[in-house]
């Protein structure tokens, strides 16, 4: 699935002949200290969001993130290197595919959709209804900045620290 997430913009670049294609997809230089301070500030928002989240679907009866932490317990206690690569490149690919290429191409909405419906596999609603959200915030913060790689950084950071406190 990763490999679809890369070769389908890549795909789409060679045919339009683009080769500037890590530019049009949000990759950009972008200084340390920067890099650091926005995507420690996207971070936070995804984090401050996902902690009301929790509380809105703890609230409404909805809360089944349990299937969510089964599945990454799982994937702790087997080897290190799938958990590694899906905290590594997994972030990657989704944000090169739904932030970097789909977002500008059909909007943050459906990307968001997407995004969401890519988290189906973990067999929660709100999981789904939670990548949505952050979905639409990281859809955002590439609309603001115009470069993915302090998306890559909230979204390495998000999950590392998500996983650590499960």
């Amino acid at each position: 699935m990763d490999f679809l997430l890369i070769a389908v913009p890549l795909s789409y670049f060679a045919l339009k002949k683009e080769t500037n294609f890590l530019k049009l997809l949000g990759i950009k230089k972008i200084p340390v200290k920067e890099l650091i301070i926005k995507s420690l500030q996207i971070f936070a928002v995804l984090f401050i969001a996902s902690i009301a989240l929790s509380y809105l679907f703890n609230l409404i009866n909805l809360n089944d993130l349990n299937k969510v932490t089964e599945k990454v317990l799982q994937l702790r206690q087997g080897t290190q290197a799938i958990l590694i690569y899906l905290l590594i490149a997994r972030v990657l690919t989704e944000e090169i595919f739904f932030r970097g290429f789909l977002a500008p191409r059909i909007g943050a909405i459906y990307s968001s959709i997407i995004f969401a419906l890519f988290h189906f596999a973990y067999g929660s609603i709100a999981e789904m209804l939670g990548a949505f959200i952050l979905g639409l915030i990281l859809a955002a913060a590439f609309q603001k900045n115009k470069n993915l790689l302090p998306n890559i950084g909230a979204h390495w950071i998000y999950n590392l620290v998500a996983v650590t406190l499960m």
